[in-house]
């Protein structure tokens, strides 16, 4: 249904221009390196809808707080060392 599809468009659209945003400021303040702001943002959208739906659809291996901390840790440190 093109109706639907033009929403859901929408909807992540949405989504990833306040997480560029965020990453635009996160940039200014010399906290993340320079990246597309935009590219970014949506691949942080498809690596948590992912995670969410295999988690969804398995038993969880692990809390959800600690999940959505590992989610955060690698969107936002990569797989660097610390």
């Amino acid at each position: 249904d093109r109706r639907l599809e033009r929403m859901l468009r929408e909807f992540y659209r949405s989504i990833a221009e306040v997480e560029a945003e965020n990453i635009r400021l996160g940039i200014r303040l010399g906290i993340f390196r320079d990246v597309d702001p935009l590219v970014c943002a949506y691949a942080h959208i498809g690596m948590i809808e992912r995670v969410a739906l295999a988690f969804h659809s398995e038993r969880p291996s692990l809390a959800p707080e600690a999940l959505a901390q590992q989610l955060l840790s690698i969107g936002y440190e990569g797989l660097r060392r610390r």
